[in-house]
């Protein structure tokens, strides 16, 4: 399977353009390249920081159990990384083991998972990259994901989001949004109004709001463990292109006059990297979801939704539980189906479980999107699964936000995602009583039904937000 940096991807495409034209679209269905692929089982082995296991410990375990089970690893060093979600919701604490380069990772994983107080043992894999508006590329038809059949200009095969947008849908700043991927520049100037500044933690050196965050102005680097969630620059633009991407697509200002509009015109942008330079430990994964959860349970802060255009194709129960403390959190996660394999055709993931989308079968506030073409075909190298997969969206040759005041295209499932999120915002917005189940079976149930995704994904059909 490939990934095409669905976000914590590596280095989604180059980039295409300048600041006041859009680059010129890539040729063919995927316009992220050079695109990583996903192992097949033999050799996902690659997938894996050399020597790290994460250990979740059962909530009753002793400390002459941990202490035991680091002597049987031989772990030459050991890291808590409990969070204050895992506390909050009365999970066990969690330890990554940094055991010697020549240690057998599967052979002490299978021990370690034997010994009492021990609940899980994972290996730490890298995860990698999937109104009338007056915005000139809205205007001009370039922005074909947010058209609609009774827009001008016209694509039936758009999210209708135009047609939302006229009847004064067009999200609020009070709803927020969790964005897990790259970096993201905080500074585009169609970003710039929509992203979060933590009221709790001024810039002061000192970790007002007790998260383990000093700082965290705009949200948390968890690859550099710093405060910094941009780290491009002129000479360097590439860095942190995919989350700044899928930021725009989701929530880039509408109505401001100048380049793109998101499906939500106004939100508030959390972000949370995970991946840099191409890659980066699924450990962060978790630790960002949690942290977005920090942020709602024990803050107040209204995230409605979380964005994971990213993926990997190894079973980890560190990030399994932290989707299931985002459902009981009442948070919707919208997560990128995938784009395929070494073949360039899309997998079901039904059957080739692809993470964390699969994991969307089985827990009730996750969305997995397809990517459909602006023809309403569901691009070749898009993942499917009637099970896991929930619903199409325009993921092909879109046209967003990137680094250092440009725009450009992208295509793959990790466009598609952030067209459902965007609608997440968009609901709760407009009606801010309703929970993430309710909001996620609203926005299912009002899909278009789709003849190229009848029988690849749960409900037929791709994202309407005409009817919201």
């Amino acid at each position: 399977m490939k990934i095409q940096f669905h976000a914590i991807l590596s280095l989604c495409c180059p980039p295409f353009l300048a600041s006041a034209t859009p680059a010129e679209a890539p040729r063919g269905e995927a316009g992220v390249v050079p695109e990583a692929r996903v192992p097949r089982v033999a050799e996902r082995g690659e997938w894996r920081l050399p020597n790290r296991l994460l250990v979740s410990w059962r909530s009753d375990a002793s400390a002459t159990e941990k202490l035991a089970a680091r002597a049987l690893a031989r772990a030459a060093s050991t890291r808590d990384l409990t969070t204050p979600a895992m506390r909050t919701f009365g999970a066990g604490e969690l330890e990554a083991f940094e055991l010697p380069l020549l240690a057998d990772l599967d052979a002490v994983a299978a021990e370690l998972r034997r010994q009492p107080g021990v609940r899980a043992v994972d290996f730490d894999v890298l995860a990698r990259p999937a109104n009338v508006s007056n915005d000139p590329f809205v205007v001009g038809g370039q922005s074909w994901g947010v058209l609609g059949d009774t827009t001008t200009p016209m694509n039936a095969h758009g999210s209708q989001a135009m047609e939302a947008w006229g009847r004064g849908l067009t999200g609020g700043s009070n709803v927020y949004v969790g964005v897990i991927d790259t970096g993201v520049d905080v500074n585009h100037p169609d970003l710039v109004q929509n992203i979060w500044q933590n009221p709790h933690d001024p810039i002061d050196g000192v970790d007002n709001d007790g998260n383990g965050r000093i700082d965290d102005r705009n949200g948390w680097d968890f690859v550099n463990n710093d405060r910094t969630v941009y780290d491009g620059s002129p000479s360097n633009l590439w860095r942190d292109e995919h989350g700044t991407h899928v930021a725009g697509i989701l929530g880039a200002r509408g109505g401001n006059g100048i380049g793109v509009a998101g499906v939500a015109w106004t939100t508030k942008i959390i972000t949370g990297k995970v991946i840099d330079n191409g890659s980066g430990p699924i450990s962060g994964v978790a630790l960002a979801l949690d942290y977005m959860i920090d942020l709602k349970t024990r803050h107040g802060l209204n995230i409605a939704a979380i964005n994971l255009s990213l993926g990997y194709p190894v079973y980890t129960q560190v990030v399994r539980d932290a989707l299931a403390r985002a459902r009981l959190a009442d948070i919707v996660v919208v997560v990128s189906a995938g784009n395929g394999g070494a073949d360039n055709v899309g997998d079901n993931i039904d059957l080739a479980p692809y993470y964390p989308a699969a994991h969307a079968a089985n827990l009730g506030n996750m969305i997995a999107v397809a990517n459909i073409t602006s023809t309403g075909g569901i691009a070749s190298d898009s993942n499917f699964g009637p099970r896991a997969v929930s619903i199409g969206a325009p993921g092909t040759n879109i046209l967003s936000t990137l680094p250092q005041n440009r725009y450009g295209y992208l295509s793959g499932t990790s466009m598609a995602a952030p067209f459902v999120t965007g609608a997440v915002l968009v609901w709760r917005a407009s009606r801010p009583a309703d929970s993430a189940a309710t909001t996620r079976g609203s926005i299912l149930v009002r899909r278009i039904p789709t003849p190229s995704l009848s029988g690849k994904v749960s409900t037929g059909g791709r994202l309407d937000l005409s009817t919201f």
